[in-house]
């Protein structure tokens, strides 16, 4: 389709403005306090792999799995975040987030303007895909998976850009897992396309990440962490998604969008190709939705909106005052105080500073926050790699819950302290035993055994 003629012109429009809202979410996100207890321990596998030389092949932080197999799934992220950290500690958090936030506006902003060829059409999908991704935010290698997926996205849509994709897929391989979703995206696309130098595509980019840090290794982690299903549906980000919750009710109006689309003929059968998997793939997880959004956008806001109307003409005033209006937006972001730090409350920070070394019983948060800070010393019970610790995970949970298994759990590895929150079942249990708090404020107490 044509530009509107406000592109045509040269003056800026609504939808330009509109397309440069969410740039508002990506810097606000990077200047609020640390609440990320993964992106700690990432940050200590990295200045360890730094100071061995080599990536890490077994569990070096907790006392529960010490010397069980365990690969840094992210070992180039986490070089990063090491190197970064040694340099200028947690202040690095603001640049992370906000680079890897950029890094996925911009390509979903660029891909659904050249599909939808509007401005505001591609604001809608740009800020639809926007709410659905808000919550990974994070200075998490995730930020930078999904920067990957989005940049995938533009990349594959240009024939003269195939280049790009193995040196990009061998960077995705060496910061996250979710580098699957972008191999089966290309076979989807190849299907639905029919164009057969896909093929050539998806081996190139296969072989290639046998070719990372960790070799075949980096599909034996993905294989792993899926097979650990148990732990998983402890945690929330691998549950079933609930689409009707504030978080995810934009991604129904998606598929309801999509489906009226088909019925009105406005999605090709080959595009179901790409979208019933994508549709199936969201159902999966919650963790799932965002990847499923970023690749569905397209097709919800064609379906939504009816783009071949023509645009109104933009006014040399308009022009100049909507100009104004889209610097303010891209500006003031910036200007947020930047709170900075740690979130005390999440990790316990002064609560951690009366546990002794030794075995000590933790939950999943607190235990990033200990490998960050008190690591080589043995506290570490637990964090939330659940890939590693597998039914361990599932026996921290019925400890916490007051479960008769936590005696056993206790005296499997000696613990006789514990840092629990008030309203933590098992902190209730060990003071009817005669554990002794020797610290508590607001949130949380350390208990040690009589």
């Amino acid at each position: 389709m044509a530009a509107t003629a406000g592109v045509a012109r040269g003056r800026i429009s609504v939808g330009h403005i509109a397309l440069a809202v969410p740039i508002i979410a990506a810097v606000v996100s990077g200047r609020i306090q640390v609440r990320d207890n993964s992106y700690l321990w990432h940050v200590r596998a990295g200045t360890l792999q730094i100071d061995l030389g080599r990536v890490l092949t077994e569990d070096p932080f907790s006392f529960t799995a010490a010397g069980r197999a365990w690969r840094t799934q992210s070992w180039l992220a986490d070089l990063f975040y090491g190197w970064a950290d040694r340099r200028w500690g947690l202040a690095v958090v603001t640049p992370i987030v906000i680079v890897g936030a950029l890094l996925i506006v911009g390509s979903i902003a660029v891909r659904n303007y050249r599909v939808l060829r509007s401005p505001l059409a591609a604001a809608v999908a740009t800020t639809w895909v926007m709410w659905l991704l808000i919550g990974y935010f994070t200075p998490r290698p995730v930020v930078f998976s999904l920067g990957f997926l989005a940049l995938m996205l533009v990349v594959a849509d240009e024939e003269r850009l195939r280049w790009v994709l193995p040196p990009l897929m061998w960077l995705w391989a060496s910061v996250h897992g979710g580098f699957v979703v972008g191999i089966g995206y290309l076979v989807l696309d190849g299907l639905r396309r029919r164009d057969r130098r896909r093929i050539v595509d998806v081996t190139a980019v296969t072989l290639i990440t046998l070719f990372t840090a960790h070799g075949l290794g980096t599909w034996q982690i993905v294989l792993q962490f899926l097979g650990n299903g148990e732990a998983l549906d402890l945690i929330m980000e691998w549950l079933t998604p609930n689409l009707i919750s504030i978080q995810l009710f934009p991604f129904l109006l998606g598929i309801v969008a999509i489906l009226i689309g088909a019925i009105r003929g406005r999605v090709a059968m080959a595009d179901l190709w790409v979208i019933v998997p994508f549709l199936a793939f969201a159902f999966t997880a919650n963790r799932s939705v965002p990847l499923a959004g970023l690749v569905l956008a397209p097709w919800f806001v064609s379906s939504l909106m009816s783009l071949g109307r023509k645009a109104t003409s933009t006014t040399r005033v308009q022009g100049i005052l909507n100009a104004v209006i889209m610097a303010l937006v891209i500006v003031l972001p910036w200007v947020v105080p930047i709170e900075g730090g740690l979130d005390d409350e999440l990790f316990a920070v002064e609560a951690v500073e009366h546990l002794q070394p030794g075995p000590a019983f933790h939950d999943d948060g607190v235990g990033g926050y200990l490998i960050y800070t008190k690591w080589p010393d043995r506290l570490v019970y637990i964090d939330d790699r659940a890939e590693l610790y597998e039914e361990d995970f599932v026996d921290f949970v019925k400890t916490r819950d007051g479960d008769e298994i936590w005696q056993v759990v206790f005296a499997r590895y000696d613990i006789e302290q514990a840092l629990l929150k008030h309203d933590d079942r098992l902190s209730q249990i060990l003071l009817a035993e005669g554990w002794n708090p020797i610290f508590e404020d607001d949130r949380f107490v350390v208990l040690v055994a009589p």
